[in-house]
């Protein structure tokens, strides 16, 4: 195993090559990926095996800009309202916030299925998705295990180390720019409750750590 390397961290570099065009993988990286998962890392739509395989569709330039909300709603409605996918973000309604956090931006990705490739044709007449991401002509896909993984990576990018006595800079919601100090956290970790100074007042107020940068 690569020294410094996790395998997540290898996964995540190979899907951000191919999806994002970032650094490619060195040799032994791939060479890493083949000997330990050489079914799952594959961006092939003919490596099905036994995993499900996952269609990335590309988001277009209003889909660029679309909440995760309105993102669920045209998978919904362009492929099914019982299709599995899976957006690259996390969305979640805490209070007067929304707490919400970016893996990478761009594609969605949707479970191959039956149903799924009979809905292909409505693509064409949705405002937020351009197509299906291809290469030579090919539509590239991604397996279960890389999915997964990516999951996990979005899990863990809000396991902030934000603990009491840490100084923040608050940069969404009422105390958009205001600096506080965190006193506690909650809702596992998702929430703290930060000690803030405005107007010569001091308050205490429960934000998402997704709202909060460490300075």
């Amino acid at each position: 195993m690569l020294v410094g390397h996790s395998m997540t961290e290898i996964l995540m570099r190979h899907v951000m090559f191919y999806l994002l065009g970032s650094e490619r993988p060195s040799r032994r990286e791939y060479a890493v990926l083949r000997e330990l998962q050489p079914k799952s890392v594959l961006m092939n739509s003919t490596h099905r095996l036994n995993q499900p395989n996952w269609y990335i569709v590309e988001l277009s330039e209003y889909g660029e800009t679309a909440t995760y909300p309105e993102m669920a709603a045209a998978i919904g409605s362009v492929f099914g309202q019982e299709v599995e996918y899976f957006i690259p973000v996390y969305h979640e309604e805490l209070g007067s916030y929304t707490s919400v956090n970016v893996l990478f931006e761009g594609y969605v990705f949707v479970k191959d299925s039956q149903i799924v490739r009979d809905n292909f044709i409505n693509i064409k007449d949705s405002r937020l998705f351009s197509g299906l991401l291809k290469s030579s002509g090919k539509i590239r896909m991604l397996d279960s295990k890389t999915i997964t993984s990516l999951k996990q990576k979005l899990k863990n990018s809000l396991k902030k180390k934000l603990i009491s006595g840490v100084k923040v800079k608050i940069h969404d919601g009422v105390f958009e720019n205001l600096d506080g100090e965190i006193l506690s956290t909650e809702k596992d970790g998702k929430v703290a409750n930060v000690r803030i100074i405005c107007l010569s007042r001091e308050i205490i107020a429960p934000i998402p750590i997704t709202c909060l940068e460490k300075i």
